[in-house]
């Protein structure tokens, strides 16, 4: 598999209450030889810890904000992905405002993880 960023790597630093990231958009390839079954995308993003119960996190598989919702469960077509075909996969992370104000100014220490999983049909 490879991914890699449409713009430069995001720097994610310190978010404000209430406040969005910019949206980043991460290009990922299912590579290989021989392989002939389908794939499903898988992506999570995790944050430092004093943050995580205070940020969500919005994925889509295509346009930010207008592609395809990529759930907990993954995203693939009808039939899966072929390898080689790409997915820009739009991330957006906010910040609730009512996080405490003790966050203010530290960095989120974002961690992006992707799987590509093999599909059986």
């Amino acid at each position: 598999m490879s991914a890699q960023w449409q713009q430069p790597t995001p720097s994610w630093g310190s978010l404000y209450p209430g406040s969005v990231t910019p949206d980043s958009v991460l290009n990922v390839t299912a590579t290989g030889a021989g392989q002939t079954l389908r794939w499903n995308l898988e992506v999570s993003v995790s944050v430092a810890a004093d943050f995580a119960p205070h940020v969500s996190t919005q994925l889509w598989a295509g346009a930010c904000g207008a592609g395809t919702s990529i759930t907990a469960t993954g995203y693939a077509p009808a039939g899966g992905l072929a390898l080689g075909q790409t997915v820009p996969v739009c991330m957006r992370l906010t910040l609730s405002p009512t996080a405490p104000a003790t966050l203010s100014g530290k960095s989120l220490n974002a961690t992006i993880t992707v799987h590509a999983n093999q599909r059986g049909s």
